[in-house]
């Protein structure tokens, strides 16, 4: 049987465990993959855990929608690139940052006052 913690690491995932769980029985399957998904979401500090749960709720939404497995790893796949590459993603956002100032997303300008040196002393 597959237990939370089998699936603590990426070293320790045994997918041959899972595959075989859910041809055999996908009930069991789905009960261990949701124990395992709110042990992660658990292990987060308090303040992710919310987003975290959200996040999840809306991807099980997205597999509600679709008609099979491929189509909803595509939809999700999708999903999570435009988050980071979309209109208002996180390259978006951190290129903000890095410009400092603000996108029309509504992020924070960032400014300051401009230093001039005295080029003429030595030291």
């Amino acid at each position: 049987m597959v237990s939370a913690k089998t699936v603590k690491t990426a070293e320790s995932f045994d997918f041959d465990a899972w595959k075989q769980l859910a041809e055999n029985d996908p009930a069991a399957f789905e009960r261990q993959r949701r124990e395992v998904i709110e042990a992660a979401i658990s292990e987060a500090s308090t303040g992710m855990q919310q987003r975290l749960q959200g996040l999840q709720w809306r991807i099980d939404m997205e597999r509600t929608q679709c008609s099979n497995p491929m189509q909803s790893f595509l939809t999700i796949y999708k999903r999570m690139w435009n988050a980071v590459y979309g209109e208002n993603g996180l390259v978006e956002a951190l290129n903000c940052q890095v410009r400092g100032h603000s996108d029309d997303a509504g992020g924070v300008a960032r400014t300051g006052k401009i230093l001039r040196f005295d080029t003429s002393r030595t030291y």
